[in-house]
């Protein structure tokens, strides 16, 4: 209804400035080194911060007003973002004022919180029985811990030192985040289904029929087997010919008066549509 849509809109409004604090920590933090008005002052007197700033504003303004937004819209934004925020952190450094420095230790403490996460794979069910999780996770908290030290000796290198562990971060996220995902993310069961039906098919064309629902996911991971672009036909084609048609398209080999062979069904995740890999009797 357009009360519920309204009072939605309403809340993205509140929302959408805490949620972007938050999806683009830890370099979102600097922003509270903008309070300062004497930082303001010193970053915005150069004509090219007042444009990058009054860039960003003009941009991320309909993405607050849109209904329906996610974080991935706003990440080529984050590079102007930062260009200030890191200016802001500059001016900062040299002025040395009690918000710097709150944010500095937030910035200190934050790096060595991203070194001794990384010891969660060996841990964590879904990760502890990856192979060299240990040796691994063991060397990317060293290198991590490594920067945090370098921080403690030289304060100047907080900044870079947090860039550098959310890096090794990210390395770890990579090695261990993406395949536990992968084996326990919910669509694991439609993935297994879209691949079997391509490994069936492999050696015969293979058609979506008629107006089958379909979705990208299904196409993605039935190609990728098959090394070769899944088409749409609207009729029956070659006698060798696999389909995957929906039960409402199965009408078709009927009016064709053509014997089917389901040889095998499965689910995507499109509305939980049932699909069947048929080829003619």
């Amino acid at each position: 209804s357009n009360d519920s849509f309204l009072t939605g809109w309403f809340l993205h409004l509140f929302e959408f400035p805490v949620n972007m604090f938050y999806e683009f920590a830890p370099v979102s933090i600097l922003a509270l080194l903008l309070l300062s008005k004497e930082v303001r002052h010193r970053t915005f007197e150069q004509p090219y911060f007042k444009y990058v700033i009054l860039l960003f504003g003009v941009n991320i303004i309909i993405y607050w007003l849109s209904a329906d937004m996610r974080s991935r819209y706003l990440f080529m934004l984050v590079p102007l973002l930062s260009i200030v925020l890191i200016k802001a952190y500059a001016v900062s450094e040299l002025l040395n004022n009690k918000i710097y420095r709150i944010v500095k230790w937030i910035l200190f403490y934050g790096t060595l919180l991203v070194a001794v996460s990384l010891m969660i794979y060996p841990i964590w069910n879904e990760t502890r029985e990856m192979a060299y999780v240990w040796p691994i996770s063991i060397a990317l908290m060293c290198i991590a811990l490594g920067l945090w030290i370098a921080s403690y000796c030289n304060q100047r290198l907080i900044l870079i030192s947090l860039f550098g562990a959310l890096l090794i971060a990210r390395i770890g996220f990579n090695l261990f985040n993406l395949p536990a995902r992968m084996n326990s993310y919910p669509d694991e069961s439609y993935r297994s289904g879209e691949i079997e039906a391509a490994r069936l098919s492999l050696g015969h064309p293979l058609y979506i029929l008629n107006d089958t629902p379909f979705n990208h996911d299904a196409s993605f991971y039935i190609t990728r087997e098959r090394f070769g672009i899944l088409k749409r036909i609207q009729v029956l084609a070659e006698p060798d010919a696999f389909y995957l048609a929906n039960q409402k398209n199965l009408h078709i080999f009927a009016e064709n008066s053509t014997k089917y062979r389901v040889v095998y069904s499965f689910k995507i995740k499109l509305d939980e549509t049932r699909l069947f890999l048929i080829t003619k009797q």
